[in-house]
């Protein structure tokens, strides 16, 4: 009788503890969560953001953004923040559907005979919006824009310092297209492309301080105007950028092919952006100033937070705790 018992105990420990072994290796493989998509994004990203670096993207109801080597997503009103990627450098971000195209820059500090400093990596990983699938696409690959399935992106990595002569050949910041997983490139500027901005129709690029524009439906390239600065913003169908000669926002009109200023007596630009009427730009101190293209009056939005972001007509501060809320100007 004691016996029967014990296998009787026995039995029923196996059973609970194959039962622990499989609960346990269900919890391990994480479950994700599904993200209905209902209206997927044609263009990953404003084009204006991915030139000058603001990492932010919007789709249905969801902001991605990334602050601090994270990749975070979070509703509209900033509620429900979910860290995606941690640990990441990010320097661009695009969502497609249901999957997020980021730039990872990794910095790594090269010291041998040949070169003493630092050489940025920039390669292109897609990750699934509910956190999962992380993939890598493409090696050497930076501002990227994602239009209608297709890819578009400048070749190659940063450096601070002299170029290593092993690399320079590898390094030579070509414009290229291709397909979402990275096949069928085709090679749109060879080389020596510094900054890019486009919409459906033409690419702006600046190579070697002069401005180009691409025809992509004619495949022509036409000079438009020298001494410009590498990031440039599309506004209509003009290309806005800061002269630090002159120390003003100017505009390049293409119907006329010549400039205006659009604001002058700026004597730094770091963050700028421009939607509607309304031009945005930081100061050397953080500070954030509206210029109103119509009125032509300036002024000053206070904000707390770490970080500011565009998309479209919004404004979003970051903050501290990784959290993301729009801001009323």
């Amino acid at each position: 009788m004691k016996c029967g018992v014990l296998m009787s105990k026995k039995y029923i420990f196996v059973l609970l503890f194959l039962a622990a072994i499989f609960v346990f290796i269900k919890n391990s493989d994480r479950v994700y969560d599904e993200i209905i998509v209902i209206k997927p994004n044609t263009v990953g990203s404003n084009t204006n953001n991915i030139s000058r670096g603001l990492t932010i993207s919007i789709q249905d109801d969801w902001i991605y953004y990334s602050f601090e080597h994270g990749l975070y997503k979070a509703k509209l009103d900033g509620t429900q923040m979910t860290k995606l990627v941690d640990g990441d450098y990010i320097t661009t971000i695009n969502v497609v559907g249901e999957w997020i195209y980021y730039v990872k820059q990794t910095d790594i500090h090269r010291h041998d005979d040949e070169y003493d400093g630092h050489i940025y990596y920039k390669n292109l990983y897609k990750i699934k919006i509910n956190g999962s699938s992380k993939t890598l696409v493409l090696k050497n690959a930076y501002k990227v824009n994602i239009r209608n399935n297709k890819l578009f992106y400048i070749t190659g990595h940063g450096v601070m310092g002299r170029e290593p002569e092993s690399s320079k050949e590898k390094n030579i910041h070509a414009l290229v297209t291709s397909n979402l997983d990275g096949s069928e490139k085709e090679v749109i500027v060879p080389s020596g492309v510094e900054g890019v901005v486009m919409n459906d129709d033409i690419i702006y690029y600046s190579r070697d301080g002069k401005l180009f524009i691409h025809d992509m439906k004619n495949t022509t390239d036409e000079f438009l105007l020298d001494n410009i600065s590498t990031s440039l913003l599309l506004y209509n169908n003009d290309v806005v950028f800061f002269n630090r000669k002159t120390k003003r926002i100017e505009i390049f009109y293409l119907n006329t092919r010549k400039t205006g200023i659009l604001l002058d007596d700026v004597e730094y630009c770091g963050t700028l952006y421009i939607y509607g009427d309304k031009l945005h730009y930081t100061d050397n101190r953080s500070r954030l100033f509206e210029y109103d293209l119509n009125t032509k009056i300036k002024r000053q939005i206070k904000y707390e937070g770490n970080d500011v972001l565009f998309y479209d007509d919004k404004i979003y501060g970051v903050f501290y705790d990784n959290t993301i809320k729009e801001l009323k100007s």
